[in-house]
């Protein structure tokens, strides 16, 4: 009776395990990735002083992450995760950001590239607030909205 009850226990086991394969086959939807977010800036460059335009300035987008070092020290990194070109004053910049802190904070490094051409003006640092301006396409499972500014940045020309 022994032998019976575990070769029925086992069968039935077994066929279990092949319903269960085959059932999450049909039904499983695998897919890779993180949530990201996806921005669009659009900006002004400006002298600080004459609210003059200003061109030639590369902007690098990332964000500034801090933490403790092993001598409890405070520690500050910035993570580029991408740059754009300013050519001239006006410019529109779009790209995407993963949320490793806030989606509606953007960071904005800006360097002057042709200081020759229109005087040198020094780095400087924007954190630039964005506001939700529409949901994702049903496609992109993993973005969580597309973020959005309107900006005027002033740059200070470099004694």
């Amino acid at each position: 009776m022994k032998d019976f009850v575990i070769r029925i226990f086992g069968r039935m086991l077994g066929i279990l395990g092949i319903t269960a394969i085959g059932v999450s086959c049909d039904m499983m939807r695998v897919e890779y990735g993180s949530p990201y977010t996806r921005f669009e800036v659009n900006g002004k460059l400006v002298d600080k002083d004459t609210k003059e335009p200003v061109s030639g300035i590369v902007i690098v987008y990332g964000e500034e992450h801090s933490y403790w070092d092993e001598y409890g020290n405070e520690v500050t990194d910035f993570y580029p995760d991408g740059s754009y070109v300013a050519d001239y004053s006006e410019f529109w910049m779009n790209g995407r950001s993963g949320l490793r802190d806030d989606p509606q904070k953007l960071m904005l490094k800006l360097s002057d590239y042709d200081s020759k051409k229109n005087g040198h003006y020094k780095d400087t640092t924007y954190v630039i607030d964005l506001r939700k301006i529409r949901e994702p396409d049903e496609e992109e499972n993993w973005c969580m909205g597309i973020y959005g500014a309107d900006v005027t940045l002033e740059l200070e020309r470099e004694e």
